[in-house]
């Protein structure tokens, strides 16, 4: 499982920004997360009921752009604590996403997205005080019911070990371009290598082999 992060801009403020930037790596994004998955740097448990903190919160400004972080079936909901938000389902995880000032989706209807697509706009709805996104990763059974409810997180796993950048290929995307390159599915040793890899360092990998390969092919009299 690959999850792309789900902003494009984000408060740095591990860096001390005050206002929105652009993120050009993940590493950039981990400079935006003001609270980790487990902290207890505020009395979740006398308001949740939680061992830690189930999730991670992401600051940004009023409007921040927020997008799905994989394919999936979409609801647009409200919480009269958690505020409005977001909750992706694809077989065996599903993600959240809290706090929310809109969406484009229809409140409470389910709907068909695609990795990267836009989910809605950030703000500090529900039991929050500033301006961030609550992002959340929970695994499901094959009957869609949520593993480990009882774990003190409420079944939430950290979704820090399986984010990726927006310019990483996924394992689907590496059998899609395997067979657009080299009209074959990839080996289990090329796609673990290029899985989480950035698309264009693959496509200028696979313009040489194509290139080495049409030169050895010449015959020449």
């Amino acid at each position: 499982m690959e999850l792309i992060c789900p902003i494009k801009q984000g408060i740095k403020v591990k860096k001390w920004y005050g206002l929105n930037s652009e993120l050009k790596s993940l590493e950039d994004f981990k400079l935006c997360i003001t609270q980790n998955f487990g902290e207890m740097l505020r009395d979740y448990s006398g308001v949740f009921g939680l061992a830690g903190h189930n999730g991670i919160d992401i600051a940004y400004q009023e409007g921040t752009e927020v997008y799905a972080s994989h394919d999936g079936i979409a609801v647009y909901t409200e919480d009269s604590q958690k505020g409005l938000g977001v909750v992706v389902v694809a077989p065996g995880y599903k993600t959240i996403y809290w706090h929310f000032k809109s969406s484009p989706l229809s409140l409470n209807t389910p709907t068909q997205v695609k990795r990267g697509q836009l989910l809605g706009y950030g703000d500090n709805t529900g039991y929050s005080t500033g301006h961030h996104l609550h992002y959340g990763l929970k695994l499901l059974d094959n009957s869609g019911n949520v593993l480990n409810r009882d774990n003190g997180y409420d079944g939430c796993v950290d979704p820090m070990p399986y984010l990726v950048w927006w310019d990483t290929m996924s394992q689907e995307e590496v059998k899609k371009q395997y067979r657009l390159s080299f009209y074959r599915d990839p080996t289990s040793e090329e796609l673990a290598h290029w899985s989480g890899k950035p698309l264009l360092e693959f496509l200028n990998t696979a313009i040489k082999d194509r290139a080495n390969f049409l030169n050895s092919s010449i015959i020449y009299e």
